[in-house]
């Protein structure tokens, strides 16, 4: 639950927190934008980053609610939704005791940052350990799954300049479409982002899990 806690207060609830901080210049001036990074996360659900996504689908919910209250003002919001960047990321991941020696093994031979070694959640209790050997190799799978298409996918992901560009161009384009009485907007980055992004609206939930499960987990060709 800590770690949980610790996800939400960063992606969440600090973006609340700024948000909180800059509503009332912007009100008092009417006009503003406000730009939240979101995630290709923040509209997809993967697996083995449950928490993750929850945290990015929250701040899509507020930003999406918030555009609404805030249009009166002159304020526009705007949704940055990356996908795989070459960022420290894999190095600052926490990976759940169960899965610790596969997901380190997997770190060192395909992600691009094999030196790195990756952090476990809390130590397992004695209580823990009641849980079946099964049911730790199944949900490992999963894990490792995920984990094989995500490092080889960070190898090739675009530089951080690109979501860069694409922020400047997000605070650019909402003051040229103001007389258009426009006030959110959504911006994926990078080509798995928009992917993602053309199948969501395309398919319906049972072929989008059947996408993110090709996808995702099962070998890579």
């Amino acid at each position: 639950m800590e770690d949980i806690k610790k996800q939400f207060e960063t992606n969440f609830f600090g973006a609340i927190r700024t948000i909180q901080q800059v509503l009332p210049i912007m009100r008092n001036q009417r006009c503003g934008i406000i730009v939240n990074i979101s995630s290709l996360s923040g509209y997809i659900g993967f697996p083995a980053q449950s928490v993750y996504v929850s945290t990015k689908f929250a701040l899509e919910g507020l930003s999406e609610s918030l555009a609404y209250e805030v249009e009166q003002y002159g304020i526009k919001v705007v949704l940055i939704e990356p996908g795989v960047v070459n960022t420290k990321f894999v190095e600052n991941m926490l990976i759940p005791d169960n899965t610790q020696s596969i997901s380190s093994t997997l770190l060192t031979s395909l992600s691009p940052f094999a030196s790195s070694t990756v952090t476990s959640t809390t130590s397992t209790t004695n209580s823990d350990k009641t849980i079946s050997q099964r049911e730790i190799t199944k949900y490992a799978e999963v894990v490792q799954s995920f984990l094989s298409h995500y490092y080889r996918a960070m190898k090739n992901a675009p530089d951080p300049k690109q979501i860069a560009r694409v922020v400047l161009e997000s605070i650019e384009t909402p003051a040229v479409s103001a007389s258009k009485g426009v006030n959110f907007f959504r911006y994926p980055v990078g080509a798995d982002a928009k992917l993602y992004a053309e199948a969501k609206k395309k398919m319906n939930d049972s072929e989008l899990h059947s996408f993110v499960t090709k996808k995702t987990l099962k070998p890579a060709i």
